[in-house]
């Protein structure tokens, strides 16, 4: 006597995986678009906690900080007179730091006011981000482009 067996023939399970495939496959551009988007939002946080981490410092220490800029503004150094370098961060590929407008270098002084006002622009995959730094405290003030 014969009895029925149940479950998928092979031609089934490959005409499922093959849809999987091709949705996959569709999916993956938009899902990389998405990871540089976050990534960059997230670094753009990280330059802006790294600014007020200089800050910070120079208040703690008295002494004064700096952030170079390094390979076009692609990588940052924060450096403390006293302490020497205490931060390096680099920038996921293709976002830097295009212009610094009047200000040569960000720095704060040993009381933790900023030494030069100006305008930091931030160039990302879909947008500019000018931060601009006011006068005595280094409060900062974000315009997109």
């Amino acid at each position: 006597m014969r009895t029925k067996e149940s479950g998928f023939t092979f031609l089934e399970l490959l005409l499922v995986l093959s849809i999987v495939a091709i949705l996959t496959m569709l999916a993956l551009p938009f899902g990389g678009k998405w990871m540089t988007h976050q990534a960059e939002e997230e670094a753009l946080q990280v330059f802006i906690a790294s600014i007020y981490k200089m800050q910070s410092h120079s208040l703690a220490s008295g002494s004064p900080t700096e952030m170079t800029l390094k390979y076009d503004g692609a990588v940052y150094i924060i450096t403390s007179y006293v302490d020497g370098e205490i931060g390096r961060v680099e920038f996921p590929e293709g976002m830097r730091v295009i212009s610094t407008g009047s200000m040569r270098r960000l720095e704060f002084n040993g009381n933790g006011q900023i030494r030069e006002p100006g305008t930091i622009a931030v160039k990302m995959a879909r947008r500019t981000v000018e931060i601009r730094f006011q006068i005595q405290y280094g409060r900062m003030i974000l315009y997109e482009r």
